[in-house]
């Protein structure tokens, strides 16, 4: 389960920064980029977690997030 977090006088989940912003994005009418979210990872932007948060949300193949993320084969144990 996500975080709970104080914000503005309510109790909420903590967000994930990326989902925010591709909502912000789909907001604006443009189509999300998975190649801009990883160069905005690659700026510093996103943290690692974030980006894998994201694959599994997505539903992303096992098989290819670990390709994707070969050091980080704790998600199998």
């Amino acid at each position: 389960m996500r975080n709970i977090i104080e914000e503005d006088g309510q109790r909420k989940f903590e967000g994930n920064r990326i989902v925010k912003h591709l909502l912000s994005v789909a907001k604006s009418g443009n189509k999300a980029d998975l190649n801009l979210i990883w160069e905005m990872y690659s700026d510093g932007l996103f943290t690692r977690e974030e980006l894998k948060e994201l694959y599994q949300l997505m539903g992303f193949p096992i098989s290819g997030y670990l390709e994707l993320f070969e050091e980080d084969d704790e998600i199998l144990s």
